[in-house]
């Protein structure tokens, strides 16, 4: 745990902001905003919370990867110094691009060393808690694993778990709060539930989708110690 000691936190400068810093997943693609997650968690935090509710600022882009999101660290997440950070990448990051001559978009072992930096970066300034989300499941034989590579080893799917077992493993190396949205979209799927929480290209997340990631966030921000204190 030799990385967690790493992280030194300055104390003046939390301010109570919740940042969430991610790929489409989080910016809400498919949805008005007011109905994608991040919306939902902040609408449920100022009803409860009311005056008290912490600044929710979403600087999530489409089609980002790790290594995308470091070049714009600096602007999107440090200058913020939010107390509590989400972070949630990894559909991009697996991707097999025909362009890229049977790779993955971000190697596994540059997805661990960029997603372990973001942590390190938010601690360096600022945020008292960091969480790392896996990612959902996306269909079997969806639209997206008929516009990967022909050339890359795995399906998409294959390549999703092997990456959600990566954020696993930076989580539990960063001492990073675990929300594991995979495990959670299992239980769904057993229970036959989770067949309308994707939209029609197969990965973006539908209302439902975004209503179920709102119950499994919330919990987990609330508890943040901004709110908590």
């Amino acid at each position: 745990m030799q990385m967690v000691e790493m992280m030194k936190v300055h104390e003046n400068e939390h301010n109570g902001k919740i940042l969430f810093f991610g790929d489409s997943i989080c910016f809400g693609e498919g949805v008005s905003p007011q109905f994608s997650f991040v919306g939902l968690v902040s609408v449920a935090l100022e009803s409860e919370l009311g005056n008290r509710c912490p600044r929710i600022i979403n600087h999530s882009i489409n089609g980002d990867t790790t290594r995308m999101a470091l070049d714009r660290v600096a602007k999107d997440l440090q200058a913020e110094c939010a107390e509590t950070v989400y972070l949630q990448f990894g559909l991009n990051d697996c991707n097999y691009w025909h362009s890229d001559r049977g790779l993955p978009r971000v190697s596994a072992n540059a997805f661990v060393a960029n997603l372990t930096e973001l942590v390190i970066r938010s601690h360096q300034f600022g945020a008292r808690k960091v969480f790392l989300a896996t990612n959902h499941r996306t269909e079997p034989d969806g639209p997206l694993e008929h516009k990967r590579s022909p050339l890359a080893p795995n399906s998409y799917l294959e390549n999703l778990i092997i990456y959600n077992q990566l954020i696993r493993t930076v989580a539990d190396l960063t001492g990073s709060v675990l929300i594991d949205i995979e495990r959670a979209w299992l239980e769904e799927e057993s229970l036959g539930r989770t067949a309308s929480y994707l939209n029609q290209d197969g990965i973006h997340l539908s209302r439902h989708g975004n209503d179920f990631y709102g119950k499994i966030i919330l919990p987990f921000i609330k508890n943040s110690t901004s709110i908590s204190a």
